[in-house]
């Protein structure tokens, strides 16, 4: 199931004989072949997720639509199965959805509430998830083969629910950053100065002597384009200036190595280093002529004495176009017919016969194409509360014949609250997906045909242009192995590894057994793991959750394997910053709050002021749990419930082992530390100094077993400056004997869920937060437990409680399960549930009483038009919108995709 990309073809560059026996031109057009090959072999994916909303507001649901589609030709993708996720501000996957591709096309949503334990849900409650900057993700398993930027991501705010419900309009929504280092995995946004400015040697490089075209950008420290004027320091001859969008081009030739600008910007001067100028080399030029075809204009420098270089054009990774021309060229031009070839991102390729690449660009073919129209008509432009509303589409191909096809379709209140981003469903599959970085206000270089606009476009190209499609990979220079096979439907893979997972092992018997929780079927599986160790199995389809078993076997004896198991599913793509043009909002401001716990100095803030160390209401999903006994206290917003079970089920995915509770809060970010004058002696045990330093000095350790237990909880540990009580229990008892004795060395794998509360309370608060301590050592100890309590809250200051509550021993693993190599007993996730976008209707108008706040008014992932191109949708307003917005978006079953976004 897993193939290495060593081509079929001989390569040249592998072997210096090829190079006496073949010409420059057979040598050369191998690389086209494999090109080619690798498309038809590897072929890659782009998936697009178009939202029914631009912005949203905490509690409500995201509805969203998946399009699935090969890169090259935009038609549906192999892929079977695409996974979406939502990522919190801090960089923690909150939900995942994965769900099943039908005709490269499926739906979802997210719902913006904390999904938490029974146990936090009856200490504070069904919380919203912390208002921010989330990120939607979404990609196919084949897409993570390949360069991680490739994989569709967009930044959404989360506003902080209104003061008074369905309130939207009358303030500016609010967004209520909380900075923590707790738990804080995105990387940080790159600073930006006032005035930066880069600079593109077309072609790739600056060569001495040659004539060169340099495009640049300029942009402000918000990130977006800034008008700027600029001379060279080293030849002020030439100057330059920016036109759209802080872009601009200037030619000149250069003659030393290192050149500088000096750039005017508001009324002052910066400087700024240009590449360096090499003394050999290519330079490319490259412009689109009235017909669309593409002039191309090489020049090398004197002393390249390559004899024949390749030229490729490659459109979204599909190889178009192939020729020679000789290495020694000086001013050579010819034009290449774009006739028949894809509109999009293409990239032309100069190299060598050893794969060498001399100069490439990026460029956009503008070749006209059928586009589809999808028109809009309402019955009215102005709509009562709860008043019915219809809505009438019509579909037309390029030549204007009707055509029957399925579209997703938002109605939403027209007044948006969003960020800049406008990019759609045409725009990402035919631009902004094979470019880096955030484009603004990329309609624009679809809304004319003037050759102002292909200019600015093509500088755009010359800027942000980026090699998604990796030509030395495809080409076969560099050694690709296919990592994640595609998924036609549900599977199951990874890979075995030594015990100590330094290397992989083949020829293991992996056998498995699927159970759904419906037990309306079981999957049960053989696999032999090949070469790589990789294994995987097909499943079929279930929804929700199923229990997996896998054991490990050798294939030659069938005796149990010792060998560790590393599951596909482990294998995350990265993390990204935010860039700073992803979080600017049009028009009007928007009011933001932020709170720096990074900065923080615990030890000089007082009681009444303690600050949260933690963000409470970021949205984790958590291990239902059961406390037995009441609060006398309870803190609705001040503790998070961390999910150890699934934690713990990552680290075996991993194929490690989990650590401890020390490691795993301090993997978590929380500042956890012990004083070293507080040490315990072998095996976990406090010494009887330690003991005794642990406790207010005039309380005895008469009771010896129960204090015992009790200093054991709170000696040396701290979180911060402050003391760190910990307080592990069951559902019934306290736990501190044996294995408990020492809570930060228990493993992992013993707990169920953490609750961490993220402030200090003083000690008579600790007894409130641990009701099963209080009851257990009452019951045990007596009026003596009561002294102690007293004394405690009188002397022992202010505490961090960490909450530990630990599995039944039935839940246990035994030490030999515990530590085994070759069984592994999990769970695996079926297809997510798909839910109906829910429209109340008031045919009767309004109902007494009735509250109306959606914002979203109709969704539907699926309108079909019928032969006639004709399709209607009816729905009812809701309580206030009174003007509405229609965003729609298609693909057809060629690869055209079409859109349509208008304010009635």
């Amino acid at each position: 199931m897993k193939r290495h990309f060593v081509l079929f073809f001989t390569l040249l560059f592998c072997c210096t004989v090829c190079f006496s026996t073949q010409s420059a031109t057979q040598n050369l057009s191998q690389f086209a072949r494999n090109l080619y090959d690798f498309e038809v072999l590897f072929p890659q994916e782009k998936v697009y997720v178009q939202l029914d909303n631009t912005g949203y507001y905490q509690g409500e649901i995201i509805w969203f639509k998946c399009y699935v589609v090969n890169a090259a030709n935009l038609i549906k993708a192999p892929s079977k199965v695409v996974y979406v996720e939502l990522i919190s501000p801090s960089g923690v996957v909150v939900e995942t959805q994965r769900l099943k591709v039908v005709h490269g096309q499926c739906d979802g949503s997210f719902s913006l509430v904390d999904k938490s334990t029974r146990q936090a849900r009856e200490m504070r409650g069904a919380l919203y998830y912390q208002s921010g900057y989330y990120e939607i993700r979404a990609y196919t398993l084949n897409m993570l083969n390949f360069d991680h930027n490739g994989l569709f991501s967009r930044v959404i705010p989360i506003y902080e629910k209104p003061k008074e419900d369905g309130d939207y309009y009358s303030e500016d929504p609010v967004i209520k950053m909380v900075k923590s280092d707790i738990e804080n995995y995105r990387p940080e946004s790159p600073i930006i100065k006032k005035l930066n400015v880069s600079f593109y040697p077309e072609g790739g490089n600056l060569v001495q002597g040659l004539n060169c075209r340099v495009a640049f950008k300029a942009v402000g420290e918000n990130g977006l384009g800034v008008d700027v004027t600029g001379v060279l320091r080293e030849d002020e001859s030439v100057e330059f200036k920016t036109g759209h969008d802080g872009m601009g081009v200037f030619e000149f030739t250069p003659e030393r190595k290192k050149y500088r600008a000096k750039i005017e910007f508001e009324g002052n001067q910066y400087t700024f280093d240009l590449p360096d100028a090499q003394t050999s080399g290519y330079t490319v030029k490259l412009t689109t002529a009235a017909n669309e075809d593409v002039d191309v204009n090489i020049s090398g420098s004197s002393d390249m004495m390559i004899d024949t270089l390749g030229l490729i054009i490659t459109c979204r990774g599909q190889l178009v176009y192939f020729n020679t021309l000789p290495g020694q060229v000086d001013n050579a031009s010819f034009t290449i017919s774009m006739a028949g070839i894809p509109a999009g991102v293409c990239q032309l390729t100069l190299f060598t016969q050893k794969g060498e690449i001399m100069a490439r660009r990026s460029f956009f073919n503008n070749q006209s194409i059928n586009v589809p129209n999808l028109k809009v008509e309402t019955d009215k432009s102005v709509y009562n509360p709860f008043e019915k509303i219809n809505i009438n589409f019509s579909l037309v191909d390029g030549a204007g014949e009707p055509f029957a096809d399925r579209f997703c379709v938002s109605v939403r209140d027209s007044r948006d609250a969003g960020t800049i981003y406008s990019e759609d469903l045409r725009i990402y599959m035919l631009l902004s997906s094979d470019l880096k970085g955030f484009i603004y206000k990329p309609e624009y270089y679809f809304e004319s045909d003037e050759e102002s606009v292909k200019r600015d476009l093509d500088m755009l190209l010359m800027i942000q242009g980026w090699e998604r499609y990796d030509w030395k990979t495809m080409s076969g220079v560099n050694k690709f192995e296919e990592k994640h096979r595609i998924e036609k439907g549900l599977t199951f893979n990874g890979w075995v590894l030594t015990k100590r997972g330094s290397g992989v092992l083949s020829g293991i018997k992996v056998q498995a057994a699927v159970v759904p929780k419906d037990k309306k079927h079981v999957d049960q599986f053989k696999f032999v793991t090949d070469k790589n160790g990789y294994f995987g199995f097909d499943l079929t389809d279930f929804e929700g959750e199923a229990s997996l078993t896998i054991s490990l076997r050798k294939n030659r004896n069938n005796k149990l394997a010792n060998a560790k198991i590393l599951l596909e599913r482990s294998i995350k793509p990265s993390l990204r910053a935010f860039s700073p043009e992803e979080l600017i909002f049009p028009e009007r401001e928007i009011n933001k709050k932020f709170v720096d716990l990074t900065k923080m100095e615990l030890e000089k803030i007082g009681d009444d002021g303690f600050p949260h160390i933690i963000d409470s209401q970021n949205g984790v999903l958590l291990q239902e749990v059961d406390i037995l006994g009441k609060r006398k206290f309870i803190d609705f917003y001040t503790f998070k419930a961390l999910d150890v079970i699934k934690d713990s089920e990552e680290y075996y995915d991993r194929g490690d082992f989990t650590s401890d509770v020390y490691g795993y809060l301090l993997s978590k970010g929380y500042p956890i530390w012990r004083d070293d004058s507080v040490q315990s002696s072998e095996e976990g045990e406090l010494s009887q100094e330690s003991q005794q330093s642990a406790i207010p000095e005039h309380i005895s350790i008469s009771d010896g077993d129960t204090y015992t237990r009790i200093s054991n909880a709170m000696s040396g540990w701290y979180m911060g400056a402050y003391k760190l009580f910990w307080y592990v229990h069951d559902l019934e008892n306290s736990r501190y004997q044996t294995i408990y004795e020492e809570p930060a060395l228990i493993d992992m794998d013993m707990v169920k869920s953490i609750v961490v509360y993220d402030r200090p309370v003083a000690a008579s608060s600790v007894f409130d937060l641990t009701p099963i301590l209080e009851s257990d050592f009452s019951h045990d100890a007596g009026e003596s437990f009561n002294t102690f309590k007293s004394d405690f809250i009188e002397n022992s200051g202010n505490y961090f409680v960490v909450d530990i509550q630990v599995k039944e021993d039935y839940e246990l693993k035994t030490r030999k399960e515990l530590f085994s190599l070759n069984r592994r007993v999990t769970t695996v996730q079926g297809y997510s549930t798909s839910y109906e976008f829910y429209n109340p209707s008031y045919p009767e108008g309004p109902v007494l009483g009735d509250v109306d706040y959606r914002r979203t008014l109709y969704w539907n992932p699926d309108v079909i038009s019928d032969r006639e191109g004709k399709a209607k949708v009816e729905f009812y307003n809701n309580m206030n919108a009174t003007r509405i917005k229609v965003s729609a978006c298609g693909i057809t079953a060629g690869g055209t995709p079409y859109t349509l976004l208008k304010e009635m």
